[in-house]
């Protein structure tokens, strides 16, 4: 599993962008790196809600990695591969969200 600071190293080898890890542990951290997140509200207290279950009970766990996320699908992407067949370069996303 990668942490957030391997996950930027890697993004920055593969797109050749500078960028460094921002923790948002808080609203005032999260509102920093993303203002328009504040107007939404529930929006706000579901990701603060899910950092805090991260914080307390753990991200990873033994038995989810990247061997059981292509149990369930077969086409599961490392973080390097998503980067180079994405071309994702950090620019804003919705993912389907208005």
């Amino acid at each position: 599993m990668l942490t957030p600071n391997a996950m930027v190293a890697t993004f920055i080898r593969v797109t050749g962008i500078d960028a460094t890890y921002q923790p948002c542990y808080t609203r005032a951290t999260l509102l920093k790196q993303f203002p328009a997140f504040a107007a939404n509200e529930p929006f706000v207290r579901e990701l603060l809600g899910m950092v805090e279950y991260i914080i307390e009970y753990g991200y990873y766990r033994p038995d989810r990695d990247l061997l059981w996320s292509r149990q369930i699908d077969p086409q599961t992407l490392t973080w390097e591969s998503f980067l180079r067949q994405s071309a994702w370069r950090g620019e804003h996303q919705t993912f389907g969200v208005g």
